[in-house]
Parts: structure tokens; sequence; C-alpha cells
């Protein structure tokens, strides 16, 4: 019995032995699949098929997975949705005009459209992502500009010029359906905060290829200058980001300050094109701390896709030979929209470009 039971205690000593072995194991790989970099786990449903007669324009993202397009109709313009996974294509909103303008805010919970019934009217329509109409109004004008503001996804920011280029400025609040009227004289802004706005102060006398950059608080009504030779301003819901020239080869380079102090918190150089009257704008967007741009070769020949992140200063290439045309992140930061009429999806991680839209 001693003996039998010795056995028994040797075999149950060993069992639990490989139990615990088999059990770090398991740990162990499941860290191991932890630390392997997340690759895209779905396949993109593209290209989408669609008549070419009536096909628009790919215009924006409704969310990480959809894309919003337009097709053509004989009254107006249809607004679909299409699923880059599912393949799911949908009619979103149908509108009795021609679409002059599309824009989601920054939690694509609302979307920007304008119309034009006429030449000198501008109809302004909020709908939200089920395709309900938050605002609606016209404005007498000959051409329209407008912001989101990237902090206060409710409010948006409107310039209306006439035939002479004179303009007006209003505040839209969705949220309350009021309308501040003319409260800057400034027709282009960019949101800081709730309270601030960053503009470029041209001279209207002298013309220049570069400005002043300066902020102002709307509350306090101060004015702070930011920057000297500065091209263009896109401020984004963590970051202000600035086009700044350094010589007039168009050397330059994209600087990233913070809102409260302003402080220059990194800088990426670049090149620029010239157009004689003006310097090309790269097209850009930003994805929480990941820049992303078009920029031109040493040769200023062709562009590539290029990514910079602000806080670790590493700038790598996504996709090269491309033209400089505008490009649009996904939600989630995957993917950028790309193209004249965005029709083509670039995958930031496998750096691979496919086509949305099948014109048949």
């Amino acid at each position: 019995m001693l003996t039998v039971l010795l056995c028994v205690g040797c075999v149950s000593s060993n069992q639990q032995e490989e139990n615990v072995k088999k059990e770090l194991s398991s740990k162990k790989e499941a860290q191991k699949s932890e630390d392997k970099p997340k690759t895209n786990k779905k396949t993109l449903a593209i290209p989408l098929e669609v008549n070419e007669e009536q096909f628009s324009t790919v215009l924006d993202w409704m969310d990480e997975e959809t894309l919003f397009y337009t097709t053509n109709s004989p009254v107006g313009t249809k607004i679909h949705t299409y699923n880059i996974f599912t393949g799911e294509s949908t009619l979103f909103y149908e509108l009795d005009a021609p679409l002059v303008q599309f824009e989601a805010n920054v939690n694509q919970s609302l979307f920007f459209i304008h119309t034009s019934p006429s030449p000198d009217v501008a109809e302004i329509l909020i709908i939200d992502d089920d395709a309900k109409l938050q605002y609606k109004a016209n404005i007498k004008t000959n051409e329209l500009e407008y912001t989101w503001n990237q902090v206060n996804g409710e409010q948006l920011f409107i310039s209306s010029f006439d035939e002479n280029w004179s303009f007006s400025t209003s505040i839209l609040n969705v949220d309350t359906k009021q309308m501040i009227d003319n409260p800057f004289e400034i027709p282009f802004i960019q949101w800081a905060r709730d309270s601030d706005i960053t503009y470029l102060k041209w001279d209207q006398d002298i013309p220049a290829l570069t400005a002043p950059l300066y902020s102002y608080d709307i509350n306090k009504k101060t004015e702070s200058l930011i920057s000297n030779d500065v091209v263009a301003n896109t401020n984004f819901i963590n970051v202000m980001s600035t086009i700044e020239l350094i010589d007039n080869h168009g050397t330059a380079y994209v600087k990233f300050y913070r809102y409260d102090d302003h402080k220059l918190l990194s800088e990426m150089k670049t090149r620029l094109v010239s157009l004689f009257s003006e310097w090309s704008v790269p097209s850009h967007d930003m994805h929480n701390d990941l820049y992303v741009t078009v920029e031109v070769d040493e040769n200023l020949s062709t562009y590539s896709l290029i990514s910079f992140n602000y806080k670790t200063k590493k700038k790598e290439t996504i996709y090269s030979n491309l033209e400089n045309l505008p490009i649009k992140i996904s939600p989630d930061g995957q993917y950028v929209l790309y193209g004249a009429s965005l029709e083509y999806i670039i995958d930031i991680k496998n750096k691979q470009m496919q086509d949305i839209i099948k014109l048949a």
C-alpha cells in the first residue's frame, strides 16, 4: 500500500507540474500575440460599381467603416452611404439642387451640406447621422466658406461673399439654432478653442506670399502674434499646425503649437511648390498624433503620401508617385481617402492603394 501511495503521489505531482508548465506556456503565447503589431483583420469590399454617367464624387467618412458618395439625378443630387467592408450601399439623403460642399463635423455626428438652388443663393442644411434635418437656411451670396469647430462639434463659422468680394460672417450653433451675425471682421479663420480663433493677417495693400498668424480671444477681445511667414494654418483637436516658409526656394516647416500658450511642440522640414503668385499648399489631415500630408520630392515633380508623428518626430513614406490631391483620414486612423474625387483608398499600415469606385 505504501508503494502504491508513493506512486500516486509522484504521478499527481508530475501532473501538477505539467499543468503549470502548460499554463505558463499559454500565457507566454498570449503575451506574444498581444505584443505583435495589430493589422487590419477585415477585408475591403471594394470597388463599388457605379454608373459612369451618374457618379459624382466620394464625399467624406460617415464612420470608420462607411463612406458617403453622390450620384446625380435629373432634379438634384443623391447622397449614398457605402460600407467598405460589407459592400452595402444605401440611399442616405436626396437634394433637389446641385451639391456644392459637404463635410462631417469632428465626431461624424453632424454633416454640413451646401447646395446652390440659384447662382446667388446658397442653401445650408445640417443633418445628423440618421439623416434628420437639424438646421436649414438660405444665404444670399456668390461664394460661401465655412469652418467646423473641432472642439465644439455643434458650432460652425460661415463667411459669405458678394460679387465684389465684400463679405459678412456668422457663427451658427446647431444645438440652439442660433446664428450670430458678424462676430468679427475676418473672412477666414480656424477655431483654436471654444473662445479662441486663429487667422492669417494678410496686408490687403501689399501682395505677399506669407502672412503673420494671430490668435484672437473672443471673450477678452485680445489679439496675440503666434508666428511670422506663415503660408497656411490648420487646427486640429489637440494641436494647431502651420506651414511656414524658410526661404524663397520653397524650403518650409510644418510646425505644431500648443493651444494654451502657443508653445512650439514639434516641426517637420518639407518643401513647397511655387505657383508664381502663391505657394501651393499640400493636402493634409491629422488623426491623434499622426499628421498625414502629400509631400513633393526634391525635383518638385511628384508627390508622396507621408506621415509624421509630432510627438515621436518619426517621419515615414506611406505611398509614392502621387499628385497633390485631396486626402481625408478615416475616424480610426487606418485609411486615407485620396484623389480628385476621393476615389482611392490607401491602407496606412499595409501601404497599399485601391480603387473605391468602378465606373460601369
